[in-house]
């Protein structure tokens, strides 16, 4: 099953749009028992490519930021295209992004932010039926 989210052209869908590249580019800034970085596995790494594409796909590079260097990543901030976007996602990978998003380290000055986003993710995406996308 899938999941389907709707960032709209607005200041909010903005806002949340550019927290969940964050999380994402941070990976949630997650930590072992230890305090350690956690280590990825290929499939994490696979899991969270899936999500970037559908990210990339609905942003744009923020244009604030430098070009990178010829032959380097492209790592720059991102921001929401306007007429906003959706991310459709499998259920893993959207479980991955709500976790990420969940473990970030966020300023104290946006959970009021981070708390709404986390319930409209919960409330506001739809599941997709793939075997009603067959039939139409």
């Amino acid at each position: 099953m899938k999941r389907r989210y709707t960032f709209p052209d607005n200041t909010l869908g903005a806002l949340r749009c550019t927290l969940t590249w964050t999380a994402m580019a941070s990976r949630g800034n997650q930590q072992n028992e230890r305090g350690v970085g956690r280590t990825f596995s290929k499939e994490d790494q696979r899991s969270e490519s899936k999500i970037v594409r559908q990210l990339k796909g609905i942003t744009i590079p923020a244009p604030s930021q430098p070009e990178p260097e010829r032959g380097q990543p492209d790592l720059r901030a991102r921001q929401l295209r306007d007429g906003g976007g959706e991310i459709e996602l499998e259920q893993p990978e959207f479980k991955r992004l709500v976790e990420y998003i969940e473990t970030m380290q966020w300023s104290g000055a946006i959970t009021d932010d981070i708390a709404d986003f986390l319930d409209s993710l919960e409330v506001e995406s739809v599941k997709v039926d793939e075997r009603k996308k067959d039939e139409d």
